[in-house]
């Protein structure tokens, strides 16, 4: 099933982002990122993430590419229940 990029909704809206040929593309915030509570003590709730329902029982696959220039950049597929409760999968 294609899922368009309209379906989904921000949360952390990125500074810019695109559709172009179906493909989305995405420039992240400086420092954007989810961290709970980590051994260092800091929190970040910054990620720009595309979020949409999924129901029960679904399964999802996604391709990534980028320019990796930096040590921390990567993308991946978030989990989100609440700010709380979520769980982040990337590379």
């Amino acid at each position: 099933m294609h899922i368009p990029w309209t379906d989904g909704t921000w949360l952390n809206e990125p500074p810019a982002h695109r559709v172009d040929e179906g493909q989305l593309i995405v420039e992240t915030g400086f420092e954007s990122d989810f961290w709970r509570k980590t051994g260092y003590g800091f929190v970040h709730d910054s990620g720009h993430a595309l979020l949409r329902d999924f129901p029960a029982s679904t399964a999802m696959e996604v391709e990534f590419s980028g320019d990796w220039a930096h040590e921390f950049d990567q993308a991946g597929l978030l989990l989100h229940a609440d700010e709380m409760h979520w769980v982040k999968a990337g590379v």
